[in-house]
This record gives C-alpha cells, structure tokens and sequence, in this order.
C-alpha cells in the first residue's frame, strides 16, 4: 500500500469511528485555545490586516476575519485567520512533529463552516482528521525536515487542513484522494522566515490554510493528481526529509495523535519554554543587577536560530532563547507582556539577553523528542551560581495546562483584543456546549 494510501485509510476509518468523549473534549479545549490567540493577533495585526483587504476589490462576504468586523473570501478569511492565530506564538503545537496544528486546520475549517452549513458533527470530524494527519505527517518527517529548512506548519499543516476540509464537507475517497495530492503541490513554509527582522513566520501558517481551502476545491473538481504523492520518488517524503518514519501512518502506533499536542503559556518560540519557565522560577531568586553570566544548556535543534542576542523586534524576540530568558527573569513572566514593544526596547532585558549562552548539551539532544530538556545555569557576580532544569515545560501532556488555566489565558488573550469578559464567558459556555450552540458561536466570533 502507498503512503497516501495509508493516509486516506487512516481518514476513512476515523471518519467512520464514534469519537470517545476525552477526544471531543480535546477538540473543545484546542479551538477555545485558537479562538483566543487568533483574537489577540488579530489585535495587534488590525492595521495591516485591514490594509491587506483595502488592496483588493471585495469579491465577497464569504468568511468572518477574527477579532475584526469584516469578511472576505474564505481563503482570504482563512489566512488571515492562520497569520493572526499563530502571531504570538501562543498557539498549540506537537513536539514530536514540530508543528504548529490549531492555525492552519481551524482557520480552514472555520472559513468554510457557516459557508456550507457545516453540522457540528463533521466540523468535528474535520477537526480531528486535520489535527491527526498534521501531527503524523510532521512527526514521520521530523527532524530531518526542519534540518532542511523547512517549516512543518506551512507543509504539514496544509495538507493535514486540506483533509480537514474535505472531510468536514463528506467527500468522496476520490474527491479527498485529490485535494491530498493538490495539498502537496500547494504545501509550502520556509524556516528562513524566522530570521532577522522577518515578520512572516506566521505567513507560513496562514498560507496553508488558504492553499487547503483552494486544495479542497480542486479536489471536488475532479482535479486528479498522481499514484502516491505523498511517498513518490519526487513526492512529498522524498522531497522534504532525507528519512521517514512511515509508521506514523499506522494507528497500532499511536490510537489518536491529537493527545501528544502541547497548549503553550508563553508567547516564543516553544524551543524557548524549557528555558523561559526555569529562568521565571530562577528570576524570583536574584536581582538581575547580580547576574554575571547565564548560561541555557539545552538539545542541538534549539540552538541554531534560537541563540541569538542581537533582538531586531518582536518577531525576532519570539524566536530568541537569550531575550525570552532576559525578559523572565527581569518580568518574572514568559507571556505576552514579555513580547511586547516596551519589553522588547527595555535596555535592562537587552543587556542582560548579551549575558546569556545557548549550549548544547549531547545527551539531551539524544532525547529529542520524547524529552526537551533545558538547565539555566544563572552565574552570579559574586560567584555563586543558581541552576534550574526543565523537562516538560507546562502545556505538555506530561504537565498539562488545566481547564481553569486554558479558559484563563482565553480571557487573558481575548481582553487582550478589547472583547469583555461577558463575551469571553459567552464564548467558553458556546464550546462547552458545542453540540447545540455551534452556529451560534460561529455567529459571533
């Protein structure tokens, strides 16, 4: 059997499986969490995303934009839903892909929900094929396909919101055999984008939910592509990675990958967490005045692109193990207030940031990624050191956010946008209820 083969059988039996309640309520907690962070990019993006819409004449009123009171197409709705959603870096995420999930399958998914009347049932469905087949599809291909440069939450996270699409929508194993084999013509994302003074990182979320939207529809149309085009000589695996784990197709290996994702409480890079949430616990300890030299011990893959000082803005921040370590310890906080402008002109967070080294460690590389280890090791200037090690930062399925805390950050991210705490609780019971009131929560978002 062909790979993609694999990967529509594996659609087509979840398709046809009732989904466990642990399962549905997981589905709940990820799209409060994407409502969340998508309203407070939104925010900060409004100008430019309301710039982008002055661009073009309006074609229609298809898609709501989130956050902001102004539609579009759907594939115009659905990346500007994906940039805003994975802004802050607050998004959810797999360790074991390396992959971004909630932006690219829930800003397709919803753009075409009121759209074509989606019933919550296969919204559901969708969902839960996006987020399986984004996670498998990375974690088969990780991390060789980081190492060559590429990021798995445009890729991946295309073709996995692509059949999110097309099943949400009931298509056929042909229909949904071509918009697999569009999505992989359409998947792209570079990680060069995370560099320097680069705002587009999150272009690469937003742009695979716009290509899975247009993927889906020309998979409807008949469009066929080849045999296998995701395991083809030049197809999708042997393009992007040197080496493959086509177990991951497999569901004997793991019954439902949607339960190994992470829920992230600081707004970087998820590289950065380990580091950020000991250097909060080390911050409470020390006056930064004291400090000499800090130095991050950490695994390979979170040094090249993370160990840099030299901070050229937000998005520059986002991405840097030094400044999010400087902004702990100085804030005692790795949340959005730590991104901000004001913190990331502070001159005291700056300086500090110089002090710090990335340092990889080989054994802890050797543990990537069932284990994502870093030690903050804080030198102080009278020669004392103080040192604190992290293996699953918070949001991990080994040390989950609560239900308490992720309805916290939603309000924390919503507020955030301007929207007041009524309509934050409005939101919360609309998913809790999800069953009955899904257009309605589709009506106000």
């Amino acid at each position: 059997m062909t790979e993609t083969k694999m990967i529509v059988e594996m659609i087509k039996e979840l398709r046809n499986e009732k989904i466990p309640s642990e399962i549905i309520s997981t589905i709940k907690s990820c799209l409060l969490d994407y409502l969340g962070v998508t309203l407070a990019g939104s925010a900060d993006l409004k100008e430019k995303i309301t710039l982008y819409l002055n661009t073009k004449p309006l074609e229609s009123e298809e898609a709501a934009i989130i956050g902001i009171d102004k539609c579009g197409t759907a594939e115009d709705a659905a990346m500007l839903n994906g940039i805003a959603a994975h802004y802050f870096e607050l998004d959810d995420g797999s360790r074991f892909g390396m992959v971004h999930i909630g932006a690219p399958v829930f800003s397709a998914l919803l753009a075409v929900a009121d759209l074509y009347k989606i019933t919550f049932e296969d919204f559901l469905y969708g969902a839960l094929t996006g987020y399986e087949i984004t996670v498998r599809l990375a974690s088969a291909i990780q991390p060789g396909h980081k190492k060559k440069g590429f990021h798995a939450t445009g890729t991946c996270g295309c073709i996995g919101a692509a059949a999110a699409v097309a099943v949400s929508l009931k298509y056929n194993e042909q229909a949904l055999e071509n918009t697999i084999a569009a999505a992989v013509a359409g998947a792209s994302g570079l990680l060069e984008m995370i560099d320097d003074v680069s705002q587009l990182k999150p272009f690469n979320a937003g742009k695979a939910a716009q290509t899975a939207i247009t993927a889906a529809r020309i998979g409807q149309c008949g469009f066929s592509g080849p045999i296998n085009p995701v395991g083809g000589k030049r197809g999708f695996l042997g393009v992007m990675t040197d080496s493959f784990d086509s177990c991951w197709f497999d569901r004997q290996k793991k019954e439902y990958a949607i339960l190994d994702i992470y829920k992230k409480p600081y707004a970087s890079c998820r590289h950065c967490h380990s580091a950020v949430e000991a250097a909060i616990s080390l911050g409470r300890q020390v006056n930064p005045d004291q400090i000499a030299q800090i130095d991050v011990v950490t695994y390979g893959l979170a040094v090249f692109g993370h160990d840099h000082t030299d901070i050229r803005g937000i998005s520059s921040a986002k991405m840097s193990i030094p400044y999010s370590v400087a902004a702990a310890i100085c804030l005692h906080t790795g949340g959005i207030d730590a991104m901000s402008e004001g913190a990331v002109a502070n001159k005291d967070i700056l300086n500090l940031a110089k002090k710090v080294r990335v340092i990889e460690n080989a054994e802890f590389s050797k543990l990537v990624p069932a284990q994502r280890i870093a030690e903050v090791v804080i030198h102080l200037k009278d020669g004392e050191q103080i040192s604190k090690k992290v293996i699953y930062p918070k949001g991990e399925p080994e040390n989950p956010i609560s239900a308490e805390e992720l309805k916290d950050k939603f309000k924390q991210m919503a507020t955030h946008s301007g929207k007041s705490v009524a309509y934050c609780e409005q939101v919360i019971e609309y998913i809790s209820n999800l069953e009955t009131s899904f257009y309605e929560l589709l009506h106000i978002i």
